[in-house]
């Protein structure tokens, strides 16, 4: 019984560990868009907003869900 409880704590934070680097990634997107955002200018600012705020979005509900998760 002991190992198997050591091999799901194992298996759980594989899990958190995966889920925590797809919300960096998310976040490092999140971050070149809003630098992007400072760059841009007349029509291709809003086509960079609107990339920005649907990664935002993304990132927000990964963060929810992983919190979720947590608790």
């Amino acid at each position: 019984m002991t190992a198997k409880t050591e091999n799901a704590a194992a298996q759980a934070k594989l899990k958190y560990a995966e889920e925590l680097d797809v919300l960096l990634t998310k976040q490092h997107e999140a971050t070149e868009k809003m630098n992007e955002l400072t760059e841009a200018s007349g029509n291709a600012w809003e086509t960079v907003k609107e990339s920005a705020d649907k990664i935002w979005d993304e990132l927000r509900v990964g963060l929810a869900d992983a919190a979720s998760k947590f608790k």
